[in-house]
């Protein structure tokens, strides 16, 4: 008899059917212990289960049994303490990459990192393919810091640079030597904020809050300086003439969407799909935009309101569109901004239509925001990527967005602390980005090819 629960239990007594029955349950030690042992007394007994093999099989059970009750645990491979310390520094370790996180303003990646790729990085990132940090592979030692604009003429040979070092001048550069060309005087005292070439690189346009000069490259003479009217305003000069041709309204211009150049300077209407595929316009192009690889200010103009163009800060500073007609005859300058259509709105077609989802979804965020959210956008103009400046989270840095998947793949190690829309700009293949940084010289990205 078994004690179960203070109770005697009796034993069953099987017959050699039943045995065979629940002998592969007894093996597995799945019945009670009742059943073990009337089991067990069966196969010792019965001389059919010893012809059978049962006996050896009850045998070898029960010295299994017998050894896994001998068992004691392993000894661990560290002791209490040692694993105490390693605990603590790990933990060390992890408070070292939050400091300099903070110190080194990438607590926008840190938080994007932490909400999966959510937050930080404007929602473009994937977290399964974090994108990858690239570093400038040459500083132009054109000047020593201070930059107020760049420019690049559209064969990517020259290079034009505004101020710089103290200097209220625009220095035009050899980009292959390192090379100063020519010095233009500017007779302003701010530094300009906008620079274009012409299409021909024969003529430079800048401007400031005050005043615009477009300067004769061949001889570095200045052909005409004139003074800008008051933001929002656009106005088409004719270089040659020196004369005003056209005032569009900055208020509805670019209503019916982009704008193409005429014979005579006008400003009319562009045919559908001029913009081609990329839907934004390049500089010397027969297409004007408020959406252009020159760089499109994305700001917030109220509340859920977003606006691209000249902030109010932007028109005081001198930051305007800068466009010269494919014959380098007729310059427009324009201090304005248009509405973005976000959200609902943006699912129907509008003039000011962000051109992609990147930008779209992009525009929604800083309308979400509010107050003072912004971003600055570089198309390149091969229409694959986009450079992407947001200026609601200090310490952001520049990051450059594939537009097909919106998924952010390469992170330059500049800021975009105090940039602005001529701060930065794309080569004409896209292969190369150039910043002006927030201290040191013009500094080159070299961007993979996709």
């Amino acid at each position: 008899m078994l004690k179960r629960g203070g109770k005697r239990r009796p034993i069953p007594r099987l017959t050699h059917e039943q045995v065979v029955e629940s002998f592969v349950e007894y093996h597995f030690g799945r019945l009670s212990p009742e059943m073990n042992t009337a089991i067990e007394r069966h196969v010792r007994s019965c001389q059919r289960c010893k012809r059978e093999g049962m006996t050896n099989a009850a045998n070898e059970r029960k010295g299994a049994v017998r050894r896994l009750r001998g068992v004691r645990g392993g000894k661990p491979l560290l002791g209490r303490r040692a694993r105490n310390i390693i605990l603590i520094l790990l933990m060390l370790l992890v408070a070292q990459v939050l400091v300099y996180q903070v110190v080194n303003g990438k607590t926008a990646a840190l938080v994007s990192l932490l909400n999966n790729g959510h937050a930080g990085d404007g929602g473009l990132n994937n977290p399964q393919t974090p994108a990858v940090a690239l570093h400038s592979t040459n500083a132009l030692p054109l000047i020593t810091s201070g930059a107020s604009a760049i420019a690049l003429s559209a064969d990517d040979k020259r290079l034009a640079v505004a101020g710089g070092d103290g200097q209220h001048t625009v220095v035009i550069w050899d980009v292959s030597q390192s090379k100063a060309l020519t010095t233009l005087p500017w007779s302003d005292a701010t530094p300009p904020t906008s620079i274009a070439w012409s299409a021909d690189g024969a003529r430079l346009a800048a401007a400031d809050g005050s005043q615009i000069t477009v300067w004769d490259l061949s001889s570095g003479a200045v052909l005409w300086q004139l003074g800008v009217p008051t933001a929002p305003a656009m106005r088409v000069y004719d270089i040659d003439q020196q004369a005003v041709v056209a005032r569009p309204d900055p208020s509805s211009a670019f209503n019916a969407g982009a704008l193409a150049w005429g014979a005579d300077g006008a400003l009319n209407a562009a045919p559908a799909g001029a913009l081609g595929p990329v839907g934004v316009s390049t500089p010397q192009s027969p297409v004007v935009s408020a959406w252009t690889s020159a760089g499109s200010h994305i700001f917030a103009a109220g509340k859920a309101t977003v606006r691209v163009g000249a902030s109010d800060a932007d028109a005081k500073s001198g930051q305007a569109l800068l466009d010269w007609s494919p014959g380098g005859r007729y310059l427009l300058w324009g201090a304005l901004s248009q509405p973005i259509a976000v959200g609902a709105a943006a699912s129907s077609h509008s003039a000011s239509q962000p051109p992609d989802s990147v930008v779209s979804k992009l525009a929604s965020q800083i309308a979400q925001a509010g107050a003072n959210a912004s971003a600055i956008v570089w198309f390149a103009p091969v229409g694959k990527r986009v450079a992407v400046c947001d200026q609601t989270t200090p310490g952001a840095h520049v990051s450059i967005v594939d537009i097909a998947s919106g998924r952010v793949i390469y992170q330059l190690d500049e800021t975009c602390d105090s940039m602005t829309t001529h701060a930065a700009l794309w080569s004409s293949a896209g292969a190369n980005f150039y910043i002006i940084p927030t201290k040191g010289p013009v500094k080159v990205y070299t961007i993979p090819a996709a």
